[in-house]
Order: structure tokens, then C-alpha cells, then sequence
């Protein structure tokens, strides 16, 4: 039997050994992989710190937004609106992707 367990913490080893079924005597092969540095834990760790300094969710969301974002609202109907497109063959030529846009 091969199972790939992703993301346990140490301290739920023992009640997952007892749901795979294993005996405590049965040998098994086992991989550690430090999650540390994934970009989710990362991403707790400097919520944390923030919090520690008296940040709130709120003005961490403030300080990561970016003024040029579009809503998902807009975005979606910008999706459905060129998908329709496409649908209608209304395409453009891949060597006129870039003329519209100004960057």
C-alpha cells in the first residue's frame, strides 16, 4: 500500500496511523517534507507578526489592495462577454492581440 499524506501536522501522526490501519509494530518507509517555506505558511506567518503589531485583517487587505485592480465582477463579465465572442467567431488575428492595448 502507497499513500501520499500532504500537509499533517506532526502532532496528528498517531490519530492518522490508527485510520491508515497500521499496527504499531508494522514497518513503514516515511518521507518528511518541511512545509515551512510554502507560500501559504509564509503568508500566515507575516498575518501573525502583523497582528502582533496591532494590524487588522482590514488594514492588511487595505495595504495589499491594488488601486488598479479590476472586481471580480468586471472581470467575469469581461470573460463572458469575449467568450460570447469567440462563440460568434467575431476573432482577431493573434498578430493584432497587442494593437488595442496600451500599456
Amino acid at each position: 500500500m502507497e499513500q501520499t499524506l500532504k500537509n499533517i501536522k506532526i502532532a496528528d501522526l498517531p490519530e492518522l496511523i490508527k485510520k491508515l490501519g497500521l499496527s504499531p509494530n508494522q514497518e513503514v518507509d516515511l518521507i518528511i517534507k518541511d512545509n515551512s517555506d510554502d507560500l501559504i505558511s509564509i503568508m500566515d506567518r507575516i498575518g501573525k507578526k502583523a497582528q502582533e503589531q496591532g494590524l487588522t485583517e482590514e488594514m492588511l487587505q487595505e495595504l495589499l489592495a491594488d488601486p488598479d485592480d479590476e472586481s471580480n465582477e468586471v472581470i467575469l463579465s469581461s470573460l463572458c462577454a469575449s467568450v460570447q465572442q469567440v462563440k460568434e467567431g467575431k476573432i482577431h488575428p493573434i498578430s493584432e492581440l497587442w494593437d488595442d492595448i496600451d500599456v
